[in-house]
Parts: C-alpha cells; sequence; structure tokens
C-alpha cells in the first residue's frame, strides 16, 4: 500500500533561502544598471558639452574664461551661460548621478579654469577639462561604479580616479 504523506504548510528554510538569493541577485544587477545607464548619460553630457566647447574655441581661438565653479544660476562666467548661445540644452550640464542639491548654479560639473583661452589641441592628454564637482571631496564616495566622469581636451570622456584641481594662487 503506497502512504501519502501530507506537508506541512509553510516554507522550508532551504525554500527562503533560495528565494532570498534570487531577489539579492536581481536587485542587485537592477541597481548596477541604473548606475551604468546614469554613468553613460553624464558621459555622453560631457561629449555634447565638448561639441559646444569647440565650436566656442573655433569662434575665439581659445577655451572659454569660464570659472572652475559658478557663483550662481546666472553668473556670467559660468560655462552653461558661456556656452549658451551654441544651441546647448541646459540639462547637458548636470550628471544624473549626483544629488539633485549640487544642481544650484547651473551645473555640478567643475571647469578646469586653468585651460582658459588655450586651444585644447595644445594641451596634455592628462590634462582635465571638466569633471563632477563630488571629486573635490575626498569624504564623499564616487558617484560611478570606477569613480568620476572625466572630459579630456581631446573630446574623449571617461570614467576614472580623482582628478588634480588647479592650484589657485595666493595675491
Amino acid at each position: 500500500m503506497i502512504e501519502i504523506r501530507r506537508r506541512k504548510k509553510g516554507f522550508t528554510l532551504i525554500e527562503l533561502m533560495a528565494v532570498s538569493t534570487l531577489v539579492s541577485a536581481v536587485s542587485t544587477t537592477a541597481f548596477q544598471a541604473i548606475k551604468k545607464g546614469k554613468e553613460s548619460q553624464c558621459l555622453n553630457n560631457l561629449k555634447q558639452i565638448y561639441l559646444a566647447v569647440t565650436m566656442f574655441v573655433n569662434d575665439n581661438g581659445g577655451a572659454p574664461a569660464a570659472k572652475l565653479f559658478p557663483d550662481s544660476l546666472n553668473d556670467s562666467r559660468a560655462l552653461h551661460n558661456l556656452l549658451g548661445s551654441y544651441g546647448v540644452s541646459k540639462e547637458i550640464f548636470f550628471c544624473p548621478a549626483l544629488p539633485q542639491e549640487l544642481n544650484s548654479r547651473g551645473t555640478n560639473y567643475l571647469w578646469n579654469d586653468t585651460v582658459n583661452g588655450k586651444d585644447p589641441g595644445s594641451l596634455g592628454r592628462s590634462t582635465w577639462l571638466m569633471t563632477e564637482m563630488t571629486a573635490v571631496n575626498e569624504q564623499v564616495a564616487a558617484p560611478h561604479l570606477a569613480g568620476y566622469a572625466i572630459l579630456y581636451p581631446d573630446g574623449h570622456a571617461a570614467i576614472g580616479p580623482r582628478v588634480k584641481l588647479p592650484k589657485v594662487e595666493s595675491k
């Protein structure tokens, strides 16, 4: 005679651990995909800014005389204002991986003001044009999986380590 045992209601510990592992793996993968998407958008923003900077250089003979970081949204030396006539959208001046609280001055990127007036083609490969403002604070974690978004004078943008900020001369 075949005996049929009835199973107790509920889940075993093994079943719960398997489901928990699966949910954890899916959520980790989704989190990394979202971070990668924001990273791609940030790099694309920097490349678009480079195109506008190139047009500015062609018209003016050198890079814009912009500030490292603007004093306000309407700062006349803010890069987003200097490049406004080149058809750039204001949205490209924001890395989507950075907190919205950092967007009050029209950008959350830093401009390397040591390149002002120079032809980007004459700058060294290790020179940077722009990076994210969180790169200045060693207490703040990098916004991307492998570091900070950096724009270089040859027009390529990449994720890399924290850049060295320009030295400010004291008066």
